[in-house]
């Protein structure tokens, strides 16, 4: 038995379509869904912005606080807005797709929940971008990169979040690229980030813990996604595969940290907190392991996006010190 989906979160409507409050009831259940996960493309941004901050402060001019402040809620803002809008974009599509499978909900309400969707989710691209170009140029071209992705990643003429592996390496380069805006927010050229020690592995970083995030998720829907007969990392390699495989990635970036220490002399705290916080990841995850249930899953899909954010501000404190 099908579910009345205008009685889900997802299909309020107004009887006057054209008020601002039919609007807002129409995009709060999708916003407030999905604020909750952009969080973690932000904090990337804004701790790989503070970690350049402190390695071009010779090249800003010593940036004063007041303009430090400015570029920490632009970059904040921006990777924000691009995110939410990715989130969207993505639900644009599945709009329709679930519509067909209701007689009961109207084809003028599909309609007019998608126009609205559509509408939010082109201003928050416009919007991100012009912040991002405001901000930087190399940010501004980072930001696009990270909308083109976006684009192509639910589209459905590519439709790459069908893809077996394409899909969490994209989700990966879009962290990358949400670590870049904010690195090049204080960035006065892209050679300095070139030729910087530390800077390169931020985005690095970034995109390998997303084989931790993406592939955790994907156990999470195992039974949905073979049911739908699509083809993800523990249904082509198994689930307990899966696991061996985020566990190599945790070790992977265990040595990009020592590396940093060893070939770039930064503070011996880098390496020490992020083997801590790996160490715990790999805990958290052999738990999980050993009963991956659904709630276990999503206790640690959680918890490892604190772990990613960790690690990053392990690099922080050692460029700090």
């Amino acid at each position: 038995m099908v579910n009345n989906i205008s009685n889900s979160p997802y299909f309020r409507y107004n009887d006057n379509q054209t008020s601002v409050k039919s609007i807002y009831l129409t995009l709060l259940p999708f916003v407030t869904s999905r604020i909750k996960i952009t969080y973690v493309f932000v904090m990337i941004a804004l701790v790989s912005g503070l970690i350049a901050l402190g390695m071009f402060s010779n090249d800003t001019n010593q940036l004063n606080s007041i303009n430090a402040a400015i570029i920490i809620f632009g970059t904040g803002a921006c990777v924000t807005m691009a995110s939410l809008a990715t989130y969207l974009y993505n639900d644009l599509y599945d709009i329709k797709s679930d519509s067909k499978n209701n007689r009961n909900i109207r084809l003028s309400d599909v309609q007019y929940q998608y126009n609205v969707i559509f509408g939010a989710t082109v201003l928050l691209f416009v919007s991100s971008g012009m912040i991002a170009f405001a901000l930087n140029f190399f940010s501004g071209i980072a930001c696009l990169a990270f909308i083109a992705l976006s684009v192509v990643y639910s589209h459905p003429a590519t439709s790459l979040k069908d893809k077996f592996m394409v899909k969490t390496i994209v989700t990966a380069a879009g962290a990358s690229l949400a670590s870049m805006i904010g690195i090049f927010s204080y960035s006065t050229s892209l050679e300095a980030f070139v030729v910087s020690d530390v800077l390169w592995t931020l985005p690095l970083l970034s995109f390998l813990f997303y084989f931790v995030l993406g592939p955790l998720g994907d156990i999470s829907d195992f039974k949905g996604d073979k049911f739908a007969n699509k083809v993800t990392i523990p249904i082509k390699i198994g689930v307990t595969n899966t696991f061996y495989l985020m566990f190599g990635v945790i070790f992977t970036i265990s040595l990009v940290l020592i590396f940093l220490y060893v070939m770039y002399d930064t503070h011996i705290i880098t390496p020490i907190i992020g083997i801590c916080i790996s160490l715990l990841l790999a805990s958290l995850l052999q738990n999980t392991k050993s009963n991956p249930d659904k709630q276990r899953i999503k206790h640690a899909r959680k918890y490892s996006r604190w772990h990613l954010l960790g690690m990053l501000c392990s690099v922080l404190v050692g460029t700090l010190l």
